[in-house]
């Protein structure tokens, strides 16, 4: 196939929404975190676009898209982007440039998404380490699944990345928040956010990031894309409306923290699914995403006593697992002949689904373990308790967000 230049310019067109999707991970931090740690916020962020280009276009992009070697990694065909060019990429009519950068952004969001776990408490110098090491062990799911790896050879979906995103950041942010332990002042002090016009500015962006996110997965401006971008809209306000519908009635009041994280939720959900299912599966896949949110954060947060900052496992981590499940419930067969158990298809893909899951989620718990343990004994990994009352942005940065 020859390029196509309609398909390019959507597809650098979603490269751009999914760009955006870092600012937006920005301002929800930056609304439901404490204003003393706001530069330390949008620094993190600013660090992992910078550090995952490098990564990304060094090694990550070949690890991931290389010669599969035997079913676990990419080879060393694209290393440094050797041979790389504006010739078509392989099985699309895209220019393969146009591949590589719409891949980094999913890199460097699946990174930004784990640090509204570790918010307030990681240092810098801990931090930058995590960041370059997380990019090469994002290259491993994202190979196996997208790259023509083992996952991939079994029939695993993951059209956006339910999996390979966000079950991949869930599973590091929930790790990382244990083994970073609690907050000074958690349960003692308010962790409320200062500014939640932030934060909905933040959800707002995502939301319309997820378009470019999902839709541009299709790599053309095709039938795909647009069922992509129709189902994650209706994911997203179905999560929205469960969120409020709950805190409305278990709290008495409609809570705009939780429609937020509800929406979020839908969007991870369908991510897997979008150009799969019809209009009614993504509502029923928003739905119950938006239910397994609100109950995971009470159980995490509340029960477990677990200091998930911003909650990344519950909105990202098993919504992620639900809607990689949910492919093989609600898949019609409208595209690659996929087709769920509710519309007549058969349970292997139920178990592929669930495989990947359970692989992907026990590679990245044991990987980012790992990780953490080697920079703790070499940087150290957690701000001092004096800084962390004072805040990061004057200990780290020696900048204040507001003067």
């Amino acid at each position: 196939m020859g390029m196509n230049a309609v398909d390019t310019v959507w597809v650098l067109v979603a490269t751009c929404l999914v760009f955006l999707m870092l600012p937006g991970i920005v301002f929800l931090e930056l609304g439901f975190l404490r204003a003393k740690n706001a530069v330390s916020t949008i620094m993190q962020v600013f660090t992992i676009l910078f550090l995952t280009t490098f990564t990304f276009m060094l090694v990550g992009f070949t690890l991931t898209f290389g010669e599969d070697l035997g079913g676990i990694i990419g080879g060393l065909d694209f290393l440094g982007l050797n041979d790389l060019g504006t010739e078509v990429w392989e099985g699309t009519t895209i220019p393969a440039l146009s591949f590589f950068l719409f891949q980094l952004m999913f890199a460097a969001v699946t990174i930004a998404l784990i640090t509204g776990a570790i918010a307030e408490r990681m240092s810098y110098k801990a931090f930058v380490l995590f960041v370059i090491a997380f990019a090469l062990v994002y290259a491993f799911p994202a190979h196996w699944v997208w790259g023509g790896g083992w996952l991939h050879d079994l029939g695993k979906v993951d059209f956006a990345g339910s999996t390979v995103v966000h079950v991949t950041a869930g599973t590091a942010a929930i790790v990382a928040a244990i083994l970073l332990k609690r907050r000074e002042g958690f349960e003692t002090e308010s962790f409320e956010g200062h500014n939640l016009p932030f934060a909905a500015l933040g959800g707002f962006i995502l939301w319309v990031g997820w378009f470019g996110f999902n839709g541009g997965s299709a790599l053309a401006i095709n039938e795909s894309a647009i069922n992509a971008i129709v189902a994650t809209h209706i994911a997203a306000a179905a999560g929205a409306l469960v969120a409020t519908l709950l805190t409305w009635w278990q709290l008495g009041r409609p809570s705009l923290v939780m429609a937020i994280n509800g929406s979020l939720a839908g969007l991870v959900a369908v991510t897997a699914g979008c150009a799969y299912v019809s209009p009614f599966g993504a509502l029923a896949i928003g739905v119950i995403a938006g239910f397994i949110n609100f109950y995971a954060i009470k159980l995490i947060k509340h029960k477990l006593k677990i200091d998930d900052a911003l909650d990344v496992s519950s909105i990202h981590g098993l919504p992620g697992v639900w809607g990689s499940i949910a492919v093989a419930l609600f898949a019609d067969g409208r595209l690659d002949n996929v087709t769920g158990i509710l519309y007549g298809g058969g349970w292997h893909l139920l178990g592929v689904q669930i495989l990947g899951v359970l692989a992907v989620m026990g590679f990245v718990g044991v990987s980012t373990i790992a990780l953490l343990k080697i920079i703790k004994e070499t940087v150290g990994l957690r701000s001092s308790s004096r800084d962390e009352i004072s805040g990061l942005d004057l200990a780290d940065h020696r900048e204040a967000a507001y003067n």
